[in-house]
């Protein structure tokens, strides 16, 4: 055999393995997430050419080799291999995991109270009865007259409205009904006044505060029976 065969064939076949592109034969990243501000280590393998570029990065490296790089957000990676016949770029996504919401502080324990002692039991004094009206007119007083009722409930709510609305604590006084004399009328009236400019002054003071009450108060006489008032009297109950 002419020694020059073997040459020849072993330079044909090296002409048609090399008229190959690059290629790579792994890209990978690990992890594949990461922390924020953590690093991820990428790994390559390219044949048919000796350096590889990786993006976004911008580098130039071996056909064969690894690399780590912190990372802010998610992120994908590009490695190119290329030689004078073609090439092949393939990407990689590495994530960004969330950040760890920061720990619950710690709530710090209860203030200690001390109990203290129990306030002594004070009992109310015995409550005052209420005087009983009397039937007889008191004669030759000056009183301002807000109204003549009979049934008591009526009575109890005309005085503890004029209690609300101007802080009052009226009288009453019992006079025969004069349109019928079987019943007894009660009158809720305040004073008794000195004068009756006394009264009337007292009145025109109170006017403002009863001018919700739908009342029309007067200035009357002790000695003036309950059926002849000088002014129309309001809020009378048969």
């Amino acid at each position: 055999m002419n020694p020059r065969v073997p040459i020849l064939l072993s330079a044909a076949l090296g002409i048609l393995l090399a008229d190959e592109p690059a290629r790579i034969e792994a890209f990978t990243a690990m992890p594949a997430a990461v922390r924020r501000g953590s690093p991820v280590t990428l790994a390559w393998t390219a044949t048919g050419t000796d350096r590889v570029k990786l993006h976004p990065l911008g580098v130039e490296l071996p056909a064969k080799g690894s690399i780590s790089h912190p990372l802010i957000g998610r992120t994908t990676f590009w490695l190119s291999a290329v030689n004078v016949w073609g090439g092949q770029t393939l990407p990689v996504v590495v994530d960004v995991l969330p950040d760890e919401p920061a720990p619950a502080p710690i709530a710090p324990p209860p203030p200690v109270h001390t109990v203290p002692p129990p306030a002594p039991v004070r009992l109310a004094p015995p409550p005052v009865p209420a005087p009983t009206p009397s039937l007889v007119p008191q004669a030759g007083s000056i009183w301002i007259q807000f109204a003549a009722l009979s049934l008591p409930e009526g009575i109890a709510r005309l005085q503890e409205d004029l209690r609300r609305a101007a802080g009052l604590a009226t009288t009453l006084s019992a006079v025969p009904d004069p349109r019928d004399p079987r019943r007894t009328l009660q009158r809720v009236r305040l004073g008794p006044f000195a004068t009756p400019h006394a009264a009337k002054a007292r009145l025109q003071e109170l006017q403002p505060r009863l001018a919700g009450l739908g009342l029309k108060p007067y200035v009357d006489r002790g000695d003036e029976p309950a059926g002849e008032p000088r002014r129309k009297r309001s809020r009378a109950q048969p």
